[in-house]
């Protein structure tokens, strides 16, 4: 919260902080990297702020919605996994990576936690993860929350959100 007030002068220390982010020897790398994040944020360098916050650990905390850095960097995070996941059913030696993945569980899980199982599919669906979209039905029938499967029926119906055909014949398939 205090970086949030007084980030102008935080910034004057940023190179700092950043450099002692990156140190791992340095015991509080994760709260250089939390606090490097914010100040990145508040600089609209929304690149930086995301790569920080996946090294900040604990201090990136996405379990709190409502706070505009998080949702501010979740959303960067999903369009960069979203794309990377594209690009890796298009050639395999493209990486995803894995910090960005552990984020991703959180964000399923955040999901499931709130009953948003709309936004849980529609991330399954653009990320094409099949394993995912299965997980989602189950998590949601479990939940009492059968129209999961009416939902993500109607949006395989046409291309414009499930543009791959291979793809959608996999998600109607888990959803028999």
């Amino acid at each position: 919260l205090i970086v949030d007030l007084h980030w102008a002068e935080v910034c004057d220390s940023l190179p700092s902080i950043e450099e002692l982010s990156e140190d791992p020897t340095f015991p509080a790398a994760n709260l250089a990297s939390a606090v490097a994040s914010k100040c990145f944020y508040h600089l609209q360098e929304y690149d930086d702020a995301l790569r920080l916050a996946l090294c900040a650990g604990q201090y990136f905390d996405i379990s709190s919605s409502g706070d505009e850095y998080v949702e501010k960097i979740l959303s960067i995070c999903i369009d960069q996994y979203t794309d990377e996941c594209r690009r890796n059913a298009e050639d395999a030696t493209i990486e995803i990576d894995p910090k960005k993945e552990v984020i991703m569980d959180q964000m399923f899980a955040r999901c499931y936690r709130d009953k948003c199982f709309e936004q849980a599919m529609g991330i399954a669906l653009d990320t094409g993860r099949i394993e995912k979209v299965e997980e989602v039905c189950r998590t949601a029938i479990e939940m009492a929350y059968p129209k999961i499967l009416d939902y993500t029926f109607r949006l395989c119906q046409g291309a414009r959100i499930v543009a791959s055909r291979a793809f959608r014949m996999k998600v109607i398939a888990a959803l028999v």
